[in-house]
C-alpha cells in the first residue's frame, strides 16, 4: 500500500484532508521511486494484478504511476480509499507549535474541532 506522493500542501504543512491537491514534481519522483519495492514485491511472487487508489487526483496520478511502471492495469478509483476530510481546517497551515504538541493531544484538538464544524 503507498499513500500517495508529496504535494505542495505537504511541503506548507497545510491540512488537506480530501481537498484536491495534485502531486508536484517531488512527489512524482517519490512515486517513481517506491516502484523499486513494489518490483520487489513482485519477483519474490506476489501477484500484482492491478492498481486502484482513492478518487482524490493525487492519489489517481500515484496510483497511475506505479501501474503503468509495474505493467499491469490501473483499477481505477474506489471512494472507500479517500482521505479523511479536516473540513475547515482544510487549507490552513498547521504551525510549528502545532507539530511540537504531543500526538494525543493533537488528536484531541481535532476530535473537538471536528465535532464542532460537524465534519464527518
Amino acid at each position: 500500500m503507498l499513500r500517495h506522493g508529496l504535494t505542495d500542501w505537504n511541503i506548507e504543512h497545510r491540512f488537506q484532508g480530501n481537498t484536491d491537491i495534485p502531486l508536484n514534481d517531488a512527489g512524482r519522483e517519490q512515486v517513481r521511486g517506491a516502484l523499486t519495492e513494489f518490483a520487489a514485491l513482485a519477483s519474490d511472487g506476489v501477484p500484482v494484478d492491478g492498481v486502484v487508489s482513492s478518487p482524490l487526483v493525487r492519489a489517481v496520478e500515484s496510483g497511475k504511476i506505479i501501474a503503468e511502471g509495474l505493467g499491469v492495469p490501473y483499477l481505477g478509483a474506489y471512494e472507500g480509499l479517500q482521505e479523511r476530510g479536516f473540513g475547515e481546517l482544510e487549507g490552513l497551515v498547521a504551525t510549528p507549535s502545532w507539530w511540537r504538541m504531543p500526538a494525543a493531544v493533537r488528536t484531541r484538538r481535532l476530535s473537538r474541532v471536528r465535532s464542532l464544524w460537524r465534519v464527518p
